[in-house]
């Protein structure tokens, strides 16, 4: 392209040429995406003969070429981090605590999805997520916590139908009495959410206590 028209951003002709997609040219250069497609966009009604030819290869990966720094490698080593733990233990890290090691990889897997909510993920990065973690965009700690909820009702339920009373202060039962005192405090403070109020209505009669 050195006898062509001077042109203000020839390298990303030159990617573009090459197979490489819009936004991944975007990342490379630290640009908004739609700022590439415009540009991308004039030149190829300008100057047709510039862009004929292309590859078109967005699914399959391209040698990235030596000038071009390897923006991806820390996030590609979280990633490896990320499928080691899921090998380990079968399951994606979810508790968010970072005295556990397990923390820093929960809340990276968080981030990943907070980014693909906004629009800001890469379109490549989003695609190996899918590619190799299924269901990754689904927070792990929420299905978690509900499971562990759905265990305490089952609990209390059953303490109430064997001994026909609600949990009592100290032992064993502490701990359902004082998740119990949690549902209350947070339906009547208007927090509760709604799905739990009618299965508690529904599998517990008489939870909310006195009137």
């Amino acid at each position: 392209m050195t006898d062509g028209p001077r042109l203000l951003h020839p390298e990303w002709v030159l990617f573009y040429r090459q197979g490489i997609t819009p936004e991944k040219i975007a990342e490379l250069n630290d640009q908004p995406v739609q700022k590439v497609r415009d540009y991308l966009g004039r030149i190829a009604h300008k100057y047709p003969e510039m862009v004929e030819g292309r590859l078109y290869l967005h699914d399959r990966p391209r040698p990235r070429p030596e000038s071009v720094p390897d923006r991806d490698r820390r996030w590609k080593a979280a990633h490896a981090r990320v499928l080691a733990f899921i090998e380990e233990h079968g399951r994606r890290p979810y508790r968010n605590s970072y005295d556990d090691p397990e923390g820093p990889l929960a809340q990276w897997l968080s981030t990943q999805r907070s980014e693909h909510n906004l629009g800001r993920l890469a379109v490549h990065r989003a695609r190996w997520l899918n590619e190799t973690i299924p269901g990754w965009q689904t927070d792990t700690r929420s299905l978690h916590y509900d499971a562990a909820w759905r265990l305490h009702l089952v609990d209390v339920v059953r303490l109430r139908t064997e001994h026909g009373r609600w949990p009592r202060r100290g032992g064993s039962e502490e701990p359902l009495g004082t998740w119990l005192d949690n549902q209350r405090t947070r339906h009547h403070a208007g927090v509760l959410p709604a799905e739990r109020r009618r299965a508690l209505d529904r599998d517990l009669p008489g939870w909310r206590g006195p009137s």
